[in-house]
């Protein structure tokens, strides 16, 4: 069995990643790959490379959308 680098937390895969390193989330036949392009202060720069039909927001543009979605 491989090792398991993440830990859970509240329902949730914690990981820990250094700048060039990457995270792959496998969904069924599709990888959504994720990675450290940097940091800085408290911000953390990510790189997402993901099926073009896979939408990728930041979670307030999420919820907006959701939002303009149950208004109509």
């Amino acid at each position: 069995r491989r090792h398991q680098e993440a830990t859970k937390e509240k329902g949730k895969a914690v990981l820990t990643r250094t700048i060039g390193k990457k995270i792959i989330v496998q969904t069924g036949s599709e990888e959504i790959e994720v990675a450290v392009l940097g940091v800085n202060g408290n911000q953390v720069r990510l790189g997402v490379q993901a099926p073009s039909h896979v939408a990728i927001d930041r979670e307030e543009i999420a919820q907006r959308k959701a939002s303009e979605l149950t208004r109509r």
